[in-house]
């Protein structure tokens, strides 16, 4: 029985063709422990049935063993005497001390495996002596297609999905496909065209430059005789600060069709805010629609404290997009010159005048809608700049406490001042449309 065990395996298994492959030899003892001075490892090289790696310098086989003190040269044809041109022959020098083998040996050969289909031999020999003399047959396949592990990352090799504007995005992917095409899903042309490098398609790619949240294709073709091959993959990048604008003029009446007249045809507008008017005698245009009431003076929006529906006096704050900021209006007499304004937390809640009382100073506040009750009507008046100043029995409007601006200011009627800011008011209505930027 020999005192040496000697296996050898491929990966992947059985080789494929023109594709980066390895081969492990392991020598590892049976029974007791010998001395091993050296391995030596032939094989062929070149584009045959029998050559085993490709003979090009760019991808020449190097080989590797898992300890230390070990010594490795590659032995040239005319060094050796029965040395073929295209051989190639790996001598393993043990230069420990001890060279005892007490732990499995084992050599890693790496290399393009040649491009013809066939069978390749290994021959490994230790200790130049014949019972440790072995020769090993691997097989050689057409390489299967394959496109995987297709990543964005940024400058590091961590993969992640998720960047900003300002961003370069570097793309990577594996494949033996012969060219590619990368597609940012909205244009029918690729953003990549298979660069190559060294007369190889190149599998990366830097970008910059996307402004919302995009998903790319990629596209591997290979040729297949006359046919070809095609494998697809995707990956969805996602901005984090995406290219937002508002609306670059004035206001947009609600019976007028709204077209990329009235923004700027370069630009994006995404689930924004657009300030409404209404033509003389078509205020009922206006009704039963959601809108924000944004002061004029001050910029804050009309707001239901703490979203309670109770009777509380209203007041401004700062816009956060809450429920409680949101109103209906509704026309509440049949000559359509007054109207009734409720939240939308509950359409049965609407503003009223305190104790119905005509004077300035008067508190506005939320109470449940009555029929009856006269302290719930205002009249809308346009203002020049498209604003609205909502009136109480002509004579008051609606108006704030102070002109400070500042949250939790409160609502009060004051006498109507056609100049007052603070009694002009922006309907704001959400729009949840998307222009696309022409290509």
């Amino acid at each position: 029985m020999s005192e040496l065990k000697i296996t050898a395996s491929s990966n992947p298994s059985p080789l494929q063709v023109d594709t980066d492959g390895s081969v492990n030899i392991t020598i590892e003892k049976s029974e007791k422990s010998i001395d091993v001075t050296s391995v030596e490892i032939v094989f062929f090289t070149g584009e045959t049935e029998r050559t085993l790696f490709s003979a090009s310098e760019e991808h020449k086989p190097k080989i590797s063993v898992n300890t230390v003190n070990w010594s490795i040269d590659l032995k040239k044809p005319q060094e050796e005497e029965n040395l073929q041109e295209s051989q190639k022959l790996f001598q393993c020098s043990n230069g420990n001390e001890n060279k005892k083998l007490s732990e499995p040996l084992i050599f890693k050969i790496t290399g393009l495996t040649s491009d013809v289909c066939g069978s390749a031999e290994l021959r490994v020999s230790v200790n130049n002596k014949k019972e440790y003399l072995q020769t090993f047959t691997f097989e050689k396949s057409a390489a299967a297609f394959y496109l995987r592990n297709f990543i964005t990352r940024k400058s590091s090799n961590i993969p992640i999905t998720e960047f900003t504007r300002t961003d370069t995005i570097y793309f990577s992917w594996e494949s033996n496909g012969t060219s590619y095409k990368l597609y940012d899903g909205r244009s029918e042309e690729p953003i990549y065209n298979s660069a190559k490098k060294n007369g190889n398609p190149v599998t990366s790619f830097e970008y910059k430059g996307i402004e919302r949240d995009t998903t790319f294709i990629l596209v591997a073709e290979k040729a297949d005789g006359e046919d070809k091959l095609e494998l697809i993959d995707r990956i969805t990048v996602t901005i984090s600060d995406p290219h937002i604008v508002t609306l670059s003029t004035g206001f947009i009446t609600v019976n007028e069709q709204l077209t990329t007249k009235n923004i700027k045809a370069s630009e994006d507008i995404t689930g924004k805010y657009i300030k409404v008017s209404y033509k003389a005698g078509c205020w009922q245009e206006l009704l039963g629609v959601n809108y924000i009431f944004r002061n004029v003076h001050s910029g804050l929006v009309l707001d239901v404290p703490y979203c309670r529906l109770e009777k509380k006096q209203m007041q401004l704050c700062a816009y956060h997009g809450a429920g409680n900021q949101r109103f209906i209006i509704n026309m509440n007499d049949e000559t359509k010159s007054y109207v009734t304004i409720s939240t939308v937390i509950d359409q049965n809640w609407v503003l009223d005048v305190w104790l119905n009382e005509s004077k300035e100073g008067a508190l506005i506040y939320l109470h449940p809608y009555s029929e009856t009750d006269s302290a719930e009507k205002f009249r809308p008046r346009l203002n020049a700049d498209g604003s609205v100043t909502f009136l109480f029995r002509d004579n008051l409007a609606i108006d704030t406490e102070s002109n400070e601006h500042k949250s939790s200011t409160l609502l009060i009627l004051k006498k109507y001042d056609p100049n007052s800011n603070t009694q002009k008011w922006f309907l704001e209505r959400i729009i949840n449309i998307i222009f696309l930027r022409p290509e």
